[in-house]
């Protein structure tokens, strides 16, 4: 509020920020009273939010700062858009957010609307010197709390009448600072959705970008790679680009950019839109559903496995070992389902929750029926996977971007490359096909060795180049998980050549990560230009991204998936079945692999700000293998096996 107005309980603004901050605000500086309240709420946040800190940057620059209009509501004063431009204190050097900026109309929400025409005089009235100001129009909040009183017709009208005024504002503003023939960016955004829009998912608002350097085209940032999308943060750090202000360590997001557009840019934008929404909409349904289907089979599993353990007697009636293997199968193959379904324009949650059912069914129908050697299966399903997620990053298919294990721009779970769903698939299902493959082929393994190792840096590359994954977690658990697998498939079981061998390809693979983001154009680019100037900053990283993984045990459907599989692979490997070193006995180069993913989603559990999803989608790989490993042991000749498992060991013998 203005430091000379008088709120409606009788006090004055400058007062009451006084005696609230203890401060003494100019007569003509906006205040805010309530930042300390604001501090509080941001403390409580995984990452570092300092409100103010944009106007904080401004001022010590020498940019004077205004705010005018406000949002009020009857006696509800609503004066939000002076976060935008205070300093840390929570003040801004001038303008008007006071009843003086609405005219009375009682055709009107609460009788009001906007000034512009004020507004327009006010800043004409203080060009003098760089300056920052922020306008708010506020009649399209005042109008939303009437949409359920209103007829559809008029509350439309309303909303159009409202923007058409806004957008007239801009353009006479536009015009008056280029007559002006001095630099400035102009920029119309609307920083929240509606209400009616949220309900249904539609939460990313429009945002317009003109002046001096701005070329006509599509508005994107090195924050999402994307054109058409940026995220909030990204107006910040505009807005000190245009300063040229270097922004601290706390400003996270990158100045907005303009690229070319193709023909009809707003048609391009409702249906990237559209996508978002659906993505958004289907993400929680389709996956909890998923998550829910991967729990309850396991636990049937385990019931089936106890009952062979006890009965010594073979599964018969509904839960027969064709079913387990066909269902097990079609679990392994979800995650290549949900990067189909974009292929064929598959988004909304019905469609999706049917299409992934159908496809992981009938083709894990084909696999179990048509193909009897287990390895062979988990080498299809590995290897089609991975190829699936490679040539959609190598080739820009874009199938990820829509995938609701991809990323979702709504939310912010991921806006480019690979998130931590698919790291963790790409890295569980390329360890699986590939050791899987060889382990088939054992005798020409070392004819095999150079394209797996081809292979693993490819992947090493999606996972880490600028331009497609830029996943620093998921480099980390691939350079452990991938070197590992390796050395122990060709370097035997000896702890000095398996150090020296993963070392040496560590060592090769951090060197090209560093090749790769050194210029800082992505989080992992500046993480290292951050952890090369200051190197606290990488313990810092670290713990807030531990914060935030501990925090996710507690919110996502994934945790209890990665419970399920933990207990699933426990039941297997020790009791009451025991059953995963005599069936893997004869595998050495499959076990060698199958250890990598425990390594790696281990890694990856403890070190990824969303390690309990990573974990979680990459033990899909090792878990259902080796449950169907045992399955096939046990129900061959379940009395013959078991009578040789004691107390969690097994002893080595022959099938015959």
């Amino acid at each position: 509020m203005n430091a000379s107005e008088i709120d409606p309980h009788g006090e004055l603004g400058g007062e009451i920020y006084r005696r609230d901050i203890g401060f003494t605000a100019p007569r003509t500086a906006i205040v805010a009273p309530g930042i300390s309240a604001l501090q509080r709420l941001n403390a409580s946040l995984q990452y570092a939010i300092t409100p103010g800190e944009l106007g904080e940057q401004l001022t010590l620059a020498g940019i004077r700062t205004a705010v005018f209009g406000n949002a009020d509501q009857g006696d509800h004063l609503n004066r939000s858009a002076v976060a935008i431009a205070m300093d840390q204190h929570g003040c801004v050097t001038s303008g008007d957010v006071s009843a003086r900026t609405l005219l009375p109309d009682s055709a009107r929400p609460f009788g009001v609307h906007t000034n512009y025409a004020y507004f327009l005089r006010q800043i004409q009235a203080s060009t003098a010197g760089p300056q920052f100001v922020v306008v708010e129009s506020g009649d399209g909040k005042r109008l939303a709390p009437f949409a359920d009183w209103m007829t559809p017709a008029r509350y439309a009208a309303e909303k159009r009448r409202c923007a058409e005024e806004c957008a007239n504002f801009a353009l006479q503003l536009n015009d008056y600072y280029k007559s002006q023939h001095q630099p400035y960016l102009l920029c119309l955004a609307v920083l929240e959705p509606d209400a009616r829009h949220q309900l249904r998912g539609d939460q990313l608002t429009p945002i317009i970008l003109t002046g001096d350097g701005v070329p006509a085209g599509l508005l994107t940032s090195p924050s999402t790679h994307r054109p058409g999308l940026v995220i909030n943060i990204d107006l910040t750090a505009t807005i000190l680009h245009f300063f040229g202000i270097k922004p601290d360590m706390s400003v996270l997001g990158y100045p907005m950019q303009s690229v070319p557009a193709a023909p009809r840019p707003l048609r391009q934008l409702q249906t990237m839109n559209a996508q978002m929404v659906a993505t958004f909409t289907a993400r929680a349904p389709v996956i909890e559903g998923y998550v829910l289907v991967l729990c309850l089979s396991i636990l049937v599993y385990i019931m089936a496995m106890m009952y062979i353990a006890m009965a010594k007697r073979k599964l018969s009636g509904l839960f027969r070992p064709a079913h387990f293997r066909v269902l097990l199968i079609a679990l392994m193959l979800a995650p290549l389902a949900l990067i189909v379904a974009p292929a064929l324009h598959i988004y909304a949650t019905l469609p999706l929750g049917l299409f992934l059912l159908l496809f992981s069914l009938l083709l894990a129908l084909a696999l179990a029926y048509g193909v009897r050697e287990l390895r062979l299966v988990f080498a299809a399903i590995g290897l089609a996977t991975t190829l699936a997620i490679c040539g959609d990053q190598l080739f820009h298919l874009s199938l990820i971007k829509h995938s609701i294990l991809g990323f979702d721009p709504i939310s912010g779970v991921r806006f480019y490359g690979i998130g931590n769903e698919y790291a963790g698939v790409l890295i569980g299902s390329s360890l699986l096909g590939i050791y899987a493959l060889i382990d088939y082929y054992a005798p020409r393994r070392r004819q095999l060795l150079a394209p797996a190792g081809l292979l693993c840096v490819v992947i090493f590359i999606v996972l880490g180049a600028p331009a497609l994954g830029a996943k620093f977690g998921g480099m980390v658990v691939a350079i452990a998980a991938f070197t590992y697998a390796l050395a122990r498939a060709y370097g035997g079981t000896r702890w000095k050549r398996l150090l020296w061998q993963g070392a040496a390809c560590m060592i090769v693979l951090f060197l090209l990560m560093l090749l790769l983001n050194a210029h800082g154009q992505t989080h992992i680019g500046r993480a290292i230009a951050d952890t090369l100037q200051n190197p606290r900053s990488l313990l810092d990283t670290a713990l807030r991204k531990w914060a935030m993984n501990f925090r996710l045990v507690y919110l996502t459907f994934w945790a209890l998936a990665l419970l399920s599989l933990i207990v699933g692979i426990g039941v297997v490997s020790y009791r009451p079945v025991g059953m995963v070193r005599f069936v893997l006995r004869d595998h050495p180069i499959l076990n060698a692999g199958l250890l990598g993913i425990l390594l790696g989603m281990t890694i990856g559990f403890f070190t990824n700000d969303s390690g309990v999803v990573m974990a979680a989608t990459g033990l899909i790989y090792l878990a259902f293998p080796l449950m169907l490993l045992v399955l096939r042991e046990m129900t061959v000749a379940p009395e013959d096996i078991l009578g040789h498992v004691s107390q969690g060991s097994l002893v080595v013998i022959s099938k015959q």
